[in-house]
């Protein structure tokens, strides 16, 4: 397997998918049956962390919903289809929502993807009846080619960048407190609150370098002390347990 380009790796080890790997193939999209319960991404395997801050209150109802969204849109992304996010996230999103989760083709189409996905909230806008959040991002992943030749994953190294919601908090509001050992919730946890925009990628020039510049500073220990370019294994990096979680049977 040809190891991933290094001009490519801030895009593909920490959002599993980037349009300069078009490629490689997306695939059809592939929809989960129809179910209130959430469920596993094909070809995936993704656990999400969410580290203590002063700007999101990870358990109180908008923690819930930002920790739900954010989470949702990359299981979208990486199965390709709307449908794959948690209970309650087409309806959360805006009308183009498929269309924004197919813009970058899934890496899972052509490996086997296995990787933990590491938040920290930096600073949010605040308007009346609404907010902007900028979460920085921090990840693993490790991919292993989709073919019968016998090969080795490719770890990617560590990398950040900034992710952008808009939320509009009008209605119910989601439920607060959920946290717990499963990796998804079972139920919507969405309330009534929706996201008006959502940028997956806020990369300059089309985000101000600012907060690039402050997301790179956010993370400083690298608990696996991964290599700065793309490396054969003969194993994945080991995924992170989900943090804070999800309760068992999670309902609004």
């Amino acid at each position: 397997m040809e190891l991933i380009s290094a001009r490519f790796s801030r895009l593909i080890c920490c959002c599993l998918t980037t349009a300069v790997l078009a490629a490689c193939g997306s695939g059809e999209p592939t929809s989960p049956s129809a179910t209130s319960t959430a469920v596993e991404l094909p070809n995936a395997e993704l656990t999400f962390r969410w580290l203590p801050n002063t700007v999101v209150d990870l358990l109180g109802s908008e923690g819930v919903f930002v920790r739900a969204y954010v989470e949702s849109f990359e299981r979208a992304n990486i199965g390709q289809s709307a449908e794959w996010g948690y209970p309650g996230f087409v309806d959360a999103s805006p009308p183009e929502i498929n269309e924004l989760v197919t813009e970058t083709p899934s890496l899972a189409a052509r490996y086997r993807v296995q990787g933990s996905a590491i938040y920290k909230p930096l600073r949010r806008t605040e308007m009346p009846g609404s907010s902007e959040i900028v979460v920085c991002r921090y990840g693993y992943i490790s991919l292993f080619p989709n073919d019968d030749r016998p090969t080795q994953w490719t770890i990617g190294p560590p990398v950040t960048y900034p992710v952008v919601l808009s939320i509009e908090k009008s209605g119910r509001r989601p439920p607060a407190g959920l946290r717990g050992p499963m990796s998804q919730p079972h139920n919507d946890v969405f309330g009534d609150w929706t996201v008006s925009s959502f940028k997956y990628i806020a990369l300059p020039p089309a985000w101000p370098k600012e907060d690039d510049e402050a997301c790179a500073d956010q993370f400083t220990t690298d608990p696996y002390e991964l290599p700065s370019r793309d490396t054969p294994s003969s194993q994945p990096i080991p995924m992170l347990a989900p943090s804070p979680g999800w309760p068992r049977g999670s309902s609004a």
